[in-house]
């Protein structure tokens, strides 16, 4: 993405406001070596106080199908936000679960493999641990055919 339309974007989504960097916005090279993944290099990238993170990326042209899953896969768990997204084989988004916590495990169940249990906190602070358990186990059915099988 070259600067001016990335800036740009940045300035109509609020995080570049009158030119300077909302606090939490990183750009370039300071984004990306924000980022350890393997394949998805963000052009900018904006992080909360509690690490919810907001990507910018740019191509010349669209990307491959393939490619995009590979960046969901990424980052799709980098943010601390109580969703879960439903991804096929296929890469198509089949819905979002929201979660009352943050997710932290999960695990197919159930005779037809379509229920997905959830474990979820809501922290994962060390400091957490010396607290009473505030964790829950959540079931969601899947109403997607052969979900949760091999």
């Amino acid at each position: 993405m070259n600067t001016a339309t990335l800036e740009q974007v940045l300035a109509a989504t609020g995080y570049l406001p009158d030119g300077r960097p909302a606090p939490g916005l990183r750009l370039g090279a300071e984004a990306q070596s924000s980022r350890h993944g393997r394949v998805f290099v963000p052009d900018a990238l904006w992080r909360s106080a509690s690490s919810l993170t907001v990507y910018f990326k740019f191509e010349q042209s669209a990307p491959a199908d393939d490619l995009v899953s590979q960046w969901r896969r990424e980052v799709w768990n980098e943010g601390f936000a109580p969703l879960l997204w439903v991804i096929s084989p296929q890469g198509q988004h089949l819905g979002t679960i929201s979660l009352p916590d943050l997710p932290a495990n999960f695990a197919w169940g159930d005779d037809d493999g379509r229920t997905l249990y959830c474990l979820t906190a809501p922290s994962s602070h060390a400091w957490h641990a010396s607290q009473a358990p505030l964790g829950a186990i959540h079931a969601v059915h899947v109403d997607t055919p052969h979900a949760g099988l091999p």
